[in-house]
């Protein structure tokens, strides 16, 4: 099943969704959109100064 062009959402934010701890949407200018995600280094693993 193919994500829409135009569509809210697909599959890579729903990966994002599930990875991520905290993410949104930040609309600019019509097409412009802007996704951001914030992660938890300590929640993924990754070593202590390797974030």
């Amino acid at each position: 099943m193919a994500a829409e062009v135009l569509g809210e959402s697909g599959y890579g934010l729903l990966l994002v969704g599930e990875l991520a701890d905290r993410w949104g949407v930040r609309q600019g200018p019509v097409p412009c959109k802007t996704v951001w995600a914030e992660l938890d280094p300590v929640a993924v693993g990754w070593p202590s100064g390797q974030a």
